[in-house]
């Protein structure tokens, strides 16, 4: 109980180790994420309850984790030198796991003790710091004229004639920095104003306690109102006039057009190209227009998509589609049945799309003009860059694919071809959906 209370007040981010005679025994049988399958013995009680405790603060007893001889596994031998046991670990919290490297006792070192001295390895990487002064820098807005005499009394005795230039601007120069330093104020550092508020912070510690307690309705409560409180009146009617701007004039900054590419490796050599997957860095304020394009899109979107279609849908899932596929391959198993199954994967779809043909579908999905211009626009000489660890390449532009495959997934997942839907539905473009929020933007016809 004693320990329990330590480990609540230690930091989560901090490296925890605890080592000890712990007399207790985990056994060979691994435990998924706390003990590996290298250990000596079966599990005892004292073992079960280390295991428990193990479970309920995220630790990892590291020397089942490490294959060695079991001359370096086992930590107590009895008096009689009969029985040889494994009782004494070394427990690390989850997340550093990977810094363990070895853990092995060293059999026959002289500790005093009927115990085996225990051995870990332990890698890290300490973060430096730099340690540069910030420059004093004078005030020359501000210049006194007790500097202007000093420095010319003292111009007045020095020496012009045959004088090398080296020396005699070293000289100059030597006067005008001590006189500078003398007699011109430097300028003082306002104290920077909190860039946070207390009540942010209040929210933001009760929201990581939230996502530790597992409680997710009031985890999204308190992330909502800590982004309501991170953007003050100021900052939202700033980004309301900029999005009702580019909404006007369908001109987007050009900033908004460019991404940074982070190609991450997958399994097989490096140096093919295929064998990396791609994330695409984009501005955060243009999320805030592409949201909103989004939400306006939706209604569109709905009215294309088969009911069959789960993935990438708000308030759906694939659950019931694998339930009910499970549920077939049971009875055809029963009754002695062929089952056969079809998956058609298709290849790096997000990446291929030609954008002519995505604006003729958004035509024919009855999408009003004035947003296919704007997302026209968006998708007009974009460019990208890709970010390698020997710096970032040259910039180049874009000519398919998509830019948030995350909001268009749903579309290109369907059966590929746009339902017939009610022409007349179609045209129905004034109304206003109940459930729809307002955006600040003007309507112009279209679906909010």
């Amino acid at each position: 109980m004693e320990l329990q209370e330590i480990l609540e007040d230690v930091p989560k981010k901090d490296a925890i180790l605890i080592i000890g005679d712990w007399n207790a025994k985990v056994g060979d049988t691994e435990a998924l994420g706390i003990v590996g399958k290298y250990d000596l013995g079966k599990q005892n009680e004292a073992g079960e309850k280390l295991n428990q405790f193990c479970q309920e603060n995220s630790l990892v007893i590291t020397k089942t984790w490490f294959q060695q001889p079991k001359r370096r596994l086992y930590t107590w031998t009895s008096p009689n030198g009969r029985h040889r046991n494994q009782i004494d670990y070394m427990l690390c919290n989850r997340r550093w796991k990977s810094s363990i490297t070895s853990v092995k006792t060293r059999p026959g070192a002289d500790c005093g003790t009927d115990h085996e001295l225990l051995l870990v390895n332990f890698k890290i990487k300490w973060k430096g710091y730099n340690t540069t002064s910030k420059a004093i820098k004078p005030n020359l807005q501000n210049i006194p004229y007790s500097y202007n005499v000093e420095v010319k009394n003292r111009f007045a005795e020095l020496e012009l004639v045959n004088r090398e230039p080296e020396e005699l601007w070293q000289e100059i120069h030597q006067i005008i920095y001590e006189e500078a330093k003398r007699n011109i104020p430097t300028i003082t550092t306002k104290k920077k104003k909190t860039w946070i508020s207390e009540n942010t912070l209040r929210i933001a510690k009760e929201r990581r306690e939230a996502k530790i307690d597992g409680n997710k309705q009031l985890f999204s409560t308190l992330n909502a109102e800590f982004q309501r409180e991170e953007l003050k009146d100021d900052s939202i009617k700033v980004l309301t006039t900029l999005c009702q701007q580019i909404w006007k004039t369908k001109q987007w900054p050009s900033d908004w057009k460019k991404s940074i590419f982070i190609p991450i490796p997958k399994n097989g050599t490096v140096k093919d190209c295929s064998n990396y997957r791609t994330i695409a860095l984009i501005s955060h304020a243009s999320k805030i227009m592409l949201k909103i394009i989004q939400r306006r899109l939706q209604t569109f979107l709905e009215r294309e998509l088969p009911d069959t279609q789960a993935g990438f849908r708000k308030g759906r899932g694939t659950r019931d589609q694998i339930a009910n596929l499970r549920w077939i391959i049971e009875k055809a198993r029963e009754h002695q049945k062929n089952f056969y199954l079809c998956f058609l994967d298709y290849s790096k779809a997000f990446d291929c799309v030609d954008h002519t043909k995505l604006w003729s579908v958004l035509t024919k999905m009855g999408i009003p003009t004035h947003l296919i211009v704007l997302i026209k626009n968006l998708y007009s000489n974009p460019q990208a860059t890709v970010k390698t660890e020997y710096g970032n390449t040259n910039w180049f532009n874009i000519g398919k694919g998509h830019r948030n495959k995350k909001e268009t997934a749903s579309r290109q997942k369907s059966n590929g071809k746009p339902r017939q839907a009610n022409q007349k539905q179609r045209h129905q473009h004034g109304n206003k959906d109940s459930n729809d929020q307002d955006d600040g933007l003007p309507n112009n016809n279209i679906w909010l």
